[in-house]
Parts: structure tokens; sequence; C-alpha cells
């Protein structure tokens, strides 16, 4: 008995540590980052709190570009492809889910093969046909090509097994159209996993830096991701300002993700115990 809480003691333990382990390296860079934005550029890579708290800094940061327009382009790309992504998810989603036609197991399958491909692999051929559609440097060469994703599509058709075909059988006997029951019943049913596909939609392309450096060659179309790259580029003797920088371009989807934490993780809860 004694050597079973013994055994038990040092699991415990051993869970602790780890679990402090992980913590500090979460969150250190974060903490780092927020203090060192208000030190100047000799007291950076000290990890004492700064001497003089430099509240300068992102009001210089700021002053340096045209922050304001890249926090709306990356507001309004990355909107526009959570809502995308979330929408025309469902669409499939529900018709993977709940409609029987040839050739939806081959989709299903293709979509799920396609999960584990990275995005730098279809970068050349996507790239490629955008050029040719002369979508480059434009709003819709940023969204178009990602509006769709199969993660959104497995996602959302998991979560769509779960509801009742008798429910929808009903609803056809009162006579309800399929685009009624769609955004009637499936979609107000199907709330906790739109939220969480709009939330990982809008966050992924908020910080993506790959696609909008490939699409983008003006400076008035810049996201936030790729304007704090180039600002990193022309002020590598400022890291007070880069951090500045950096801290402000956090501020919006860290935001986002406090009001929406409880749906997110509501919506995550139920979609692992539907699958």
């Amino acid at each position: 008995m004694k050597m079973r809480k013994k055994q038990n003691l040092k699991k415990w333990l051993a869970t602790v540590i780890l679990l402090i382990i992980a913590v500090f390296l979460l969150f250190f860079p974060l903490y780092w980052s927020i203090i060192g934005s208000f030190k100047t550029p000799n007291e950076i890579f000290s990890l004492k709190l700064p001497s003089e708290w430099k509240l300068s800094n992102y009001p210089e940061a700021w002053r340096t570009g045209n922050w304001s327009r890249y926090f709306f382009n990356s507001f309004f790309t990355s909107g526009i492809i959570a809502l995308g992504q979330t929408f025309f998810g469902a669409l499939a989603g529900y018709s993977l889910a709940k409609f029987r036609y040839p050739g939806k197991n081959v989709f299903f399958a293709t979509t799920i093969a396609t999960l584990p491909l990275s995005q730098q692999v279809i970068f050349l051929p996507l790239f490629l046909i955008v050029s040719n559609l002369g979508w480059i440097d434009s709003y819709i060469g940023l969204i178009v090509p990602i509006l769709v994703t199969p993660f959104s599509i497995f996602l959302m058709r998991q979560y769509m097994l779960g509801i009742s075909d008798s429910l929808i059988e009903a609803a056809r006997l009162d006579g309800a159209s399929e685009p009624r029951i769609f955004f009637r019943i499936i979609l107000p049913l199907s709330k906790p996993v739109l939220i969480v596909v709009f939330i990982l939609g809008f966050s992924g392309f908020y910080n993506n830096l790959l696609w909008p450096l490939v699409i983008i060659r003006s400076d008035k179309l810049q996201t936030i991701s790729l304007a704090l790259q180039q600002f990193k580029g022309t002020n590598f003797y400022r890291p007070d300002l880069i951090l500045a920088a950096t801290i402000m371009s956090l501020i919006p989807i860290s935001v986002l993700f406090f009001f929406l934490q409880r749906f997110f993780m509501q919506g995550v809860s139920i979609s692992v115990e539907k699958e």
C-alpha cells in the first residue's frame, strides 16, 4: 500500500514538473516580448524589468508604417476567409453527412487524404492558377484560394453526423425546402462547430505569412504578418520597436479569442465527443 502511494506521489510530482516546464516554455517568450517592448535597445536582452518603462515605443513603432491599413487588410481578408471556410465547410459537411449520391465516399476520401498536406506542397500550382487569372497583388488572389479547406469540411461533417436524421425528415414532411432546412435547422444546431471553424480560419490566415508573401507586391495590400516581417528587416537595429510592433499585432487576435473562448472550448469538446 505504501509502495503504491509512493509511486502515485512520484507520478504526480513528475506531472507537475512537466506542466511547470511546459507553461514556462509557452509563456516565457510572450513575457520577454511584452517586457522588452518597454525597454531601451541596450536593455533588451536583459531578463530584468526595464529601468525605465518606455511607453513611447508603441507610438513610435506605429508611426513607422501604415499600420491602420495593415490591420484593415488583415481583418478584412481574415474575416472573409473565415466566413467562407465556415459557410462552404458547412455546405460540404452537410452534404457528406446527410445525403447519398455517387462519388460521395471518393470525395470524402480525397478530403481526408489532403489533410496531411502542408501549404507549401500546393503553393506552386495555386500560384500558377492565381497568376494566370491575373489575381496577383489583389484581395481576390489572397482570399479565393483559401476559402475552402479540407479540415473545415472534415470537422463539419463529423459534427453533423450527430444531428438526428428524423429531425430533418420531419422538416421535409412539413414542406420545408432543403435551403430552409440547412439555414433554419442545421446551422443553428451546428453553432459550436461553426464558431470553432471561424476562429481557426480567422487566426490561421491572420498569422499567415507565406501566402501574402507570395501574392502581395504593393504596400497598400500588405497584411499584418507581411508588414511585420518587412518591419523587422528595416528596423533590425531597434529590437524594442520590433517587439512593440509584434505585441500590437497580437492584441486583436487575443481579444477575439478572449471573447469567443467559451464557444470555442464548447465546440471543441462537443466535436471530440461526437467523434
